[in-house]
């Protein structure tokens, strides 16, 4: 049975999997910050985290137990855009560009719809930035050919 390009996400096992890590991190953040873990409040950042997620060498764990959030919900959001994909015939939106953080922490994924026009976007962005590349490679080649021949 084929999808209609407005139905839901058929959720992943790994995007209820992820959801269910933004919710724990989110419960534990709101614990450290209430100080019910005053321990972690200001431990510092297992270097592995700060290099990991390339936080500022001041990290804390608060801010790991963030960065984990913020990565979860972005394995939420990729997972329901393609779980809503027909796999034999959709294009992968994510093939050409990434969703801003705050549309990947906000939304939990992109209807099929949304996937198209995404994809879309993003070629339009892509050869624009080709053509703007070209043109400062040109203006560039004008500037240094009379050099060249002084």
């Amino acid at each position: 049975m084929k999808k209609k390009p407005s139905e839901p996400s058929k959720s992943s096992s790994s995007s209820i999997a992820s959801g269910q890590n933004i919710d724990n991190s989110t419960h534990c953040i709101h614990d450290i910050e209430r100080g019910l873990v005053p321990e972690w409040k200001d431990q510092p950042a297992p270097s592995i985290a700060v290099d990991y997620w390339r936080l500022p060498s001041s990290a804390t764990l608060l801010d790991v137990v963030r960065a984990v959030r913020a990565d979860e919900a972005t394995h939420r959001f990729v997972n329901h855009s393609l779980a809503d994909l027909d796999q034999k015939h959709d294009f992968n939106p994510f093939a050409l560009g990434e969703a801003s953080a705050e549309v990947r922490g906000t939304k939990f994924g992109f209807t099929r719809d949304e996937s198209a026009e995404f994809a879309r976007q993003s070629q339009r962005r892509l050869a624009e930035e080709r053509l703007a590349l070209q043109a400062q490679v040109k203006t560039q080649a004008k500037i240094e050919a009379p050099a060249a021949h002084a």
